[in-house]
């Protein structure tokens, strides 16, 4: 069980980090979200996650299993739609950096990669959960 808690802590470090230089490079660049996606970024893809971690280490872990995998998928979801189908018209800008235009490609990889591994992790963390014996 603490291999998969401290797995968890890693994806969620990984996963902020990542939102937060990616949102940085978008403010670089001038490119303003909407008043519901910065809700997303903030409830959704920046706390939920932090608050999912902690509750795996307190007797709530099956909500913050859940919890964890929920955000996952959410934000899974989120950013395939907007990175790969509803593409921001800015981000093909001639006047576009190509420092910028890399990050934002960088970036959009690795948060892939740690909200797919969090999918994964999420639903191996509530299976163990569901597995244990009930000690209340």
């Amino acid at each position: 069980m603490k291999r998969l808690q401290d797995t968890v802590a890693t994806l969620v470090l990984a996963h902020v980090l990542l939102m937060g230089f990616d949102h940085l490079a978008h403010q670089r660049v001038d490119m303003t979200f909407a008043l519901v996606q910065n809700v997303v970024f903030l409830s959704v893809l920046s706390a939920s996650p932090l608050i999912a971690a902690a509750l795996l280490w307190t007797r709530h872990k099956r909500a913050g299993a859940i919890l964890f995998l929920s955000t996952m998928a959410v934000a899974l979801v989120f950013n395939v739609y907007h990175r790969y189908i509803a593409v921001h018209p800015s981000l093909h800008a001639p006047d576009f950096s190509p420092f910028w235009e890399s990050i934002f490609h960088l970036t959009s990889g690795l948060i892939l990669i740690t909200e797919v591994a969090g999918c994964w992790v999420g639903t191996k963390l509530i299976r163990k959960i569901e597995s244990l014996p009930d000690v209340s």
